[in-house]
């Protein structure tokens, strides 16, 4: 019987709960090597996090010249995996002028960077830096902290005033 409660009370196998964060961003891009102007970069950024602060999700943007004239530049996708602090990229993308391209990068709270290749322009090599909106990803409260908490409200509550009701702080 013993055994039996035990084993209700503590699953062995736990699914690990995830949240979606999806945003729309902007940046402001500069390529090294090709001068101070930026270009403007909008982008959807479909990220999930679990409780361990374990990141993943794909990014979509659009690269818009916006100095001497509106002309786009590039559309490109990523995936891209991580902490909530910092992720690693992936991309693939085409540039209208270079062509075809694939790339490596890091994210972090409101600045990304990475290298492109361009295979189809003599492998050509770029470097970047694009400030963003995109603010630190916010680890998801495990079930356990959650009723951890919500038993130390009860505990607060009982030992102050005698059963006062604290959840809703």
């Amino acid at each position: 019987m013993y055994v039996l409660m035990a084993v209700m009370h503590n699953p062995i196998v736990q699914a690990e709960n995830t949240k979606s964060d999806n945003n729309i961003y902007g940046a402001l891009k500069w390529t090294f090597g090709e001068g101070i102007k930026p270009e403007a970069v909008v982008g959807l950024r479909r990220a999930k996090i679990n409780t361990s602060g374990n990141v993943d999700g794909q990014d979509f943007s659009l690269t818009v010249k916006f100095f001497d004239g509106l002309e786009i530049q590039q559309v490109r996708g990523k995936y891209f995996n991580g902490k909530e602090n910092i992720q690693s990229e992936l991309s693939l993308g085409f540039d209208l002028k270079k062509g075809m391209f694939s790339g490596v990068g890091l994210n972090a709270p409101y600045l990304n960077t990475g290298i492109d290749i361009f295979p189809l322009s003599n492998y050509t090599i770029e470097t970047y830096l694009h400030l963003d909106t995109v603010a630190k990803y916010k680890r998801m409260q495990s079930t356990q902290e959650q009723s951890f908490l919500f038993g130390q409200e009860e505990q607060i509550g009982d030992f102050l005033g005698g059963g006062m009701d604290l959840s809703g702080i």
